[in-house]
């Protein structure tokens, strides 16, 4: 059994590290169901949590979700390697295109939220 621990923390840390190495993905449901299913202890984890952190910032989101447990730990990585966009912001006059501008974003910003309450808890 404790064999079994071992083998599931280290699929872990190595889906944790995939994720850091491939900017554009995130986290997957397996490593989620491995993160639930573990019975190991925090004391055996084999890779070090603050590596996410302090490669992505130590903003308050990020702290947030790494603070509820190896689940927020997955979210916070994928939170942290997601895809970064620089579009310049400009002021759209017309009221019509700032409608369609909005209703976008607050759908966006809806579905982020229910992805990462779904993926935290």
């Amino acid at each position: 059994d404790r064999a079994l621990t071992t083998i599931e923390a280290g699929a872990v840390s190595q889906q944790i590290q995939q994720v850091q190495v491939h900017v554009t993905t995130y986290t997957e449901a397996s490593m989620m169901s491995a993160d639930e299913d573990s019975t190991s202890s925090p004391d055996d984890d084999p890779y070090d949590d603050t590596d996410i952190l302090n490669s992505a910032g130590t903003d308050e989101i990020t702290a947030h979700l790494a603070a509820a447990g190896p689940v927020g730990m997955a979210a916070a990585a994928a939170v942290a390697t997601g895809k970064k966009r620089k579009w310049p912001h400009v002021f759209e006059s017309n009221p019509s295109i700032r409608k369609r501008q909005q209703t976008r974003l607050l759908r966006k910003l809806r579905a982020t939220l229910d992805e990462y309450t779904t993926r935290v808890g």
